[in-house]
């Protein structure tokens, strides 16, 4: 039987105190499945994880890019930002970058 491909997708689900998150694991461009074993989640925090999906070097750009920056903020403030304070430095980013030269080109779900 022939393999089905389907475009990224990410999904999120919030129940009473917890949250469950998935996403597909392939890395696709047009009808070329470049690779099934993709990690598109990454933990920012002990409470704050994203999943990205979109260009494959728009999303690693970007993700390493927030990974980084709220590290560094960490480090100057002593303590790490909450996700309330995460989420909105994450939109920020991205409205920023969305309006410029160069935009982003991600999806993003901020869990």
């Amino acid at each position: 039987t022939p393999e089905l491909h389907s475009m990224d997708f990410l999904v999120g689900l919030v129940g009473d105190g917890f949250t469950l998150v998935a996403s597909d694991c392939n890395q696709a461009r047009s009808i070329v499945v470049m690779k099934k074993d993709m990690d598109k989640m990454m933990q920012l925090s002990e409470h704050v994880v994203m999943l990205q999906s979109g260009s494959v070097g728009d999303t690693t750009h970007f993700g390493e890019f927030i990974e980084k920056n709220l590290s560094f903020q960490e480090l100057q403030n002593g303590h790490e930002a909450s996700p309330w304070a995460t989420a909105n430095y994450v939109r920020k980013q991205l409205a920023d970058y969305l309006r410029s030269r160069t935009p982003y080109q991600v999806n993003l779900l901020l869990v």
